[in-house]
């Protein structure tokens, strides 16, 4: 047995698809130290060959480093998915029962729900808007060329057979596009991702490609309403999930 296999089996176990964690907490959890190399030489955390008895540690366990700080002693896993297709979506949109399905994503979320009147059945259907790809620029992205209005973008990132998303509501998607970091935590997670991609694909939603439906009457969403930009950020959030694939920096 692999003097590795605490990770891989941690690994296995864990319940997340995202996992950052500094190398003394590795080291605890496989009780002896890292060699000097993993503090000093990226390549020691590489996925790339996965023969090294280290790397067999988490490639077995279906997981792949995607970011490496040597300098903090920090490193990112990410579980792996084997295809880079599109996730299949049902024509005309799909709808969500908002009240059960944001309950999972975030109590901010529900807490938000709760000022619409009958929240009970409240539902959104979502029209995906495929954007198309994004353009490497340097060390980011450069996105296609969106309106400068309020809505979702949802970006499909890919990296060596990973496949994963960002979700993120903007009041203005031009800028969003321009300037992903603003400070926030969620905007550092679309960064670094996004940087650290392969191939990147974008979809996106405008108050005309959401639909609101509460006590029998259905609407079109209003934007200008950030309870409305709120609600279909966190509906996007929860419908994306139902794919089964991470969405980085959701709660």
């Amino acid at each position: 047995m692999s003097k590795y296999a605490p990770l891989t089996d941690y690994l296995k176990r864990y319940g997340g698809d995202e996992w950052n964690v500094t190398f003394s907490e590795i080291e605890q959890i496989l009780g002896f130290p890292l060699p000097p190399s993993a503090s000093t030489h990226r390549t020691w955390w590489a996925n790339h060959g996965g023969v090294m008895v280290h790397q067999k540690a988490w490639i077995s366990a279906g997981w792949r480093v995607v970011m490496v700080d040597k300098e903090r002693g920090q490193v990112r896993f990410m579980r792996q998915v084997t295809t880079q297709r599109r996730p299949p979506e049902p024509p005309g949109g799909q709808w969500l029962n908002v009240a059960g399905a944001m309950a999972r994503v975030d109590p901010r979320h529900v807490a938000e729900v709760r000022r619409y009147q009958g929240a009970a059945d409240l539902s959104v259907r979502l029209d995906w808007q495929h954007l198309g790809p994004a353009v490497r620029d340097g060390r980011s992205w450069r996105c296609p060329v969106i309106a400068a209005v309020p809505g979702v973008v949802r970006f499909h990132v890919f990296r060596r057979g990973l496949h994963a998303f960002v979700v993120r509501s903007a009041r203005d998607l031009a800028v969003l596009a321009r300037h992903p970091r603003d400070g926030s935590s969620e905007s550092e997670t679309m960064w670094q991702s996004l940087r650290m991609a392969d191939s990147v694909l974008i979809d996106y939603l405008l108050a005309e490609h959401v639909t609101v439906g509460s006590g029998g009457a259905i609407r079109a969403a209003d934007f200008s309403d950030l309870r409305d930009l709120f609600l279909a950020e966190a509906a996007a959030i929860a419908v994306t999930r139902e794919t089964g694939l991470p969405v980085l920096g959701a709660a």
